[in-house]
């Protein structure tokens, strides 16, 4: 799923990591997931990181967890994702060096 993600919206995304993983800075975080919410595709985690010095650094406190949704129906599986993926965006710091990875079923 990562590889069809990074390919429709490859202007949105900060990173690509070794592992498949996408980071978007925050910024482009709500238009990220509209965009996700729009083409059908569930999210299935995210997880804060800062980038300073050229480096990255997990924010433990800033993790979201979707897999229990996966026993869903699909498309209650993307409403339910994308709805979570907003109010986890209520509480981000808004800070310039912070993105988010997000993982996808």
């Amino acid at each position: 799923m990562e590889d069809i993600v990074k390919e429709k919206f490859a202007e949105l995304v900060s990173y690509n990591a070794p592992g498949g993983q996408l980071y978007v800075a925050l910024k482009d975080y709500l238009k990220f997931i509209s965009r996700c919410h729009e083409e059908g595709i569930p999210i299935l985690g995210m997880e804060g990181l800062e980038r300073r010095a050229n480096r990255w650094y997990p924010r433990i406190d800033l993790i979201a967890d979707y897999s229990a949704l996966t026993k869903e129906d699909i498309q209650i599986f993307i409403e339910k994702s994308y709805l979570a993926a907003m109010d986890f965006y209520q509480h981000l710091p808004q800070q310039d060096n912070l993105h988010i990875c997000f993982t996808f079923p």
